[in-house]
């Protein structure tokens, strides 16, 4: 892995919980996360999950 992805991934981890290997899988869009996933995910990046049927 190199450096850049490697401080990504290790700031990613801190803010979220979540492991290298479902953050990956997000990144590639190889999973489809659920609400709690996509809470935890915008907690680490400090916003809140809003959905809304409009």
């Amino acid at each position: 892995m190199p450096p850049s992805q490697a401080a990504s991934y290790i700031l990613g981890k801190q803010a979220t919980g979540m492991n290298q290997r479902s953050i990956s899988r997000l990144e590639m869009g190889n999973t489809n996360p659920t609400v709690r996933t996509l809470d935890r995910l915008a907690k680490g990046f400090g916003k809140r999950l809003e959905i809304r049927f409009v």
